[in-house]
């Protein structure tokens, strides 16, 4: 029971002082080499004109990934890649590529553009 009081302190306290848990304080220390994970992959992102997607754009970019970002605003879009670029990424690596989701019709050709880029 004692135990189960101490691992709970010792959550409670690394939760407040790193603002994580525990397992993402493991993984942001000992877990992959983002630059080798993401090192010749191209990661296609949608969404990503704004929130989790452009962050995820950005954090992609500034290790190494080829990204393609992908959402219905491409005004937006290019804020992103603007981003992208100031985080380290070479802009040829970014690709802009507007895009509806629900138009099933878009894809094909869309992952074709992303074919002849990458």
């Amino acid at each position: 029971m004692i135990f189960v009081i101490i691992i709970f302190i010792v959550v409670f306290i690394c939760a407040l002082k790193f603002d994580a848990d525990i397992t993402t304080i493991f993984w942001e220390k000992y877990g992959a080499d983002l630059r080798k994970f993401y090192a010749n992959k191209v990661v296609w992102i949608t969404g990503a004109s704004t929130g989790i997607g452009a962050a995820l754009a950005v954090e992609a970019a500034k290790n190494g990934a080829k990204v393609v970002i992908s959402a219905r605003k491409e005004d937006l879009l290019n804020d992103v890649r603007k981003k992208c670029i100031e985080n380290g990424a070479k802009q040829t690596d970014i690709l802009v590529l507007p895009l509806d989701m629900c138009d099933f019709s878009q894809h094909t050709p869309a992952y074709q553009k992303v074919l002849d880029r990458f």
